[in-house]
This record gives structure tokens, sequence and C-alpha cells, in this order.
């Protein structure tokens, strides 16, 4: 399911236009979408910091106490990887949110059929290949920040006297949850298995088994127990089967 915000202050316009072309696009797309309309940035930014976050959000420029390019700013510095559209008015403000990494810029002059088309283009393009991302509450530069993880670059979870470390491809992750066993739980089902009582690891990334050892396909070594070896080395052959063309 993707998950969209649109922050207007024009309620007709979001009654009228935006809500009739959102619904058509979710069909031509074939795409389940959940929609939030808001009518204030500030409401928006807040749900925001609460948590209830969005896959993409859908922004007009122009709006009373905060704008859409300060608003989209704010955001982006809680989710660098959101995807951001903007409506408008003034063709030309499509130069100034440049560095804002949007989108989709949809001017509020166009004919329905083309504002149609830039929807159903946005959905396409975050669903086609987009490997599945959950959202993680880390710390970066002493803040806490809510992180858009690829669950396919997490290669292990690993608790260091009380601290959670999600490593990924790209670099570890300090998180500010402090229990293994909530990772246990979130993500039993999406292939991670506890190795050891410190350890969560994706079996996916799995590339070798040995006696008291595993490899992954990173060249990173993790202990395993002898009781877990033999559970994960039943995981792994579930997934081989589970690949084999019959």
């Amino acid at each position: 399911m993707i998950r969209l915000a649109v922050c207007d202050d024009d309620k007709s316009y979001i009654e009228h236009t935006l809500k009739p072309l959102l619904s058509r696009a979710e069909k031509i797309a074939d795409a389940t979408v959940e929609i939030s309309f808001f009518t204030d940035g500030n409401r928006l930014l807040e749900e925001y910091k609460k948590q209830k976050n969005y896959d993409i959000v859908i922004l007009d420029i122009d709006m009373p106490s905060i704008n859409g390019k300060e608003l989209a700013a704010k955001l982006r510095e809680l989710d660098n990887s959101l995807y951001i559209a903007f409506l408008s008015a003034y063709k030309e403000e499509v130069y100034e949110v440049i560095p804002l990494d949007v989108k989709a810029f949809i001017p509020k002059d166009y004919d329905k059929n083309k504002c149609l088309d830039e929807f159903v283009r946005l959905l396409k393009k975050y669903t086609e290949g987009k490997p599945e991302q959950q959202l993680f509450e880390v710390i970066e530069n002493g803040k806490c920040v809510i992180k858009r993880i690829s669950i396919d670059n997490i290669l292990f979870i690993k608790s260091v006297k009380g601290t959670i470390l999600i490593n990924t491809a790209e670099g570890e992750h300090i998180s500010t949850e402090r229990s293994l066993k909530a990772f246990e739980n979130r993500l039993a089902d999406r292939g991670f298995y506890k190795a050891c009582s410190n350890i969560l690891l994706n079996v996916n990334k799995v590339y070798q088994v040995l006696e008291m050892q595993v490899i992954l396909n990173d060249n990173t070594r993790l202990p395993i127990s002898r009781r877990r070896r033999k559970e994960l080395l039943v995981q792994l052959s579930r997934i081989i089967s589970s690949k084999v063309v019959t």
C-alpha cells in the first residue's frame, strides 16, 4: 500500500479536482493508495513527526503559515527518501524547488487529463521496482530521525551493550529502539533469523554456514550457536527450494 498525503489550503480544489483525479489515478496505476488530505502544512508536519509517515506527499507551494517549499525542506530533514511532488499556479516556481529533489511539478492550470497523467506517472514511478522499505527511528548527528531503509539492504542487526546497530550495505545505523526482540518480532516474516543471543541476520544474505560461523555475501563473519545452526540450515533449504522452478 502507498501512503499518500496531499496538502492544499484550497478546500474546493481538494474536493472538486484532487480527490476525483487521485481516485482515477489509483485505478489506472493499479495501485492501492491510502490518501490523507490536509489544508494546513503545520498539521501535516505534526502528523509526520508522530510517525504517521507517508511514502509520497503532494504539496501546494503557496499556502499560509508555512508554504510548500518550507514544508518540503522540513519533511526532507525527517526523511531523505520521501517522494515529494508540488502543485502550483506559477510554473516559474519549478526552478526554485530543484534542490528539494522533487519527483513531479504539476501546474494547477494544466487541463485535468494532463494532471491525471502526472499523478499516474508519480504512482507508477514509486511502485515499479521499488524494494520493500520500512521506517526506522535512528540517531544521526546526535538527533533522532526517521529513516526509510530497504529491508533487502539490511545485512544483520546487532545488540551491543544495550545499543541496537542496524548494519546495511551502505553502512551502520544506531537505532533508538533498545530491544532486539522488537526487531525479531517485526522482521520474522521478512527472512530474519536470530543467529545468537545478540544478532539477528538476514537469511537472504548468507553465503556460507560453517561449524560456528556464518559468512555473509559481503564476507562478514558472524557467530552462530550449534542449535541455531541446524535451524538456519533448514531455513536456507526452504529458501532454495522455493526458488526452484518445477
